[in-house]
């Protein structure tokens, strides 16, 4: 782990933050620790509150939008078939579940 150049909660898709100490987290730890309420930063020790619900509902919504958008496209071309945009729609839900890590949010207690 090392130090953050940027202050804890800045926006932009990037993974987040000790918001005590700042030191940046690695995504597996992110994804560990997503579905609890509470983390701890293994740096400095300090406990902090986990939130991830906006941005969770941001990344689902845009999500959506575009395989809707992209799959009203591509059936558009004659030689589509529905198991290839099935593919395409999976292809998009598994790209949004590996960006689930860069949603979350510390913020101190």
């Amino acid at each position: 782990m090392h130090r953050a150049k940027r202050r804890a909660g800045g926006n932009g898709v990037t993974l987040p933050v000790c918001p005590y100490c700042g030191a940046r987290f690695l995504y597996g730890q992110v994804k560990r620790m997503g579905g609890r309420g509470t983390g701890k930063c293994p740096h400095c020790g300090k406990v902090f509150r986990i939130s991830s619900g906006r941005g969770r509902a941001v990344l689902f919504s845009v999500t959506a939008a575009a395989l809707v958008c992209l799959n009203l496209l591509l059936m558009q071309a004659p030689a589509v078939s529905m198991a290839f945009l099935l593919g395409v729609t999976a292809a998009g839900v598994v790209a949004a579940w590996l960006l689930l890590p860069y949603t979350a949010r510390y913020r101190r207690r």
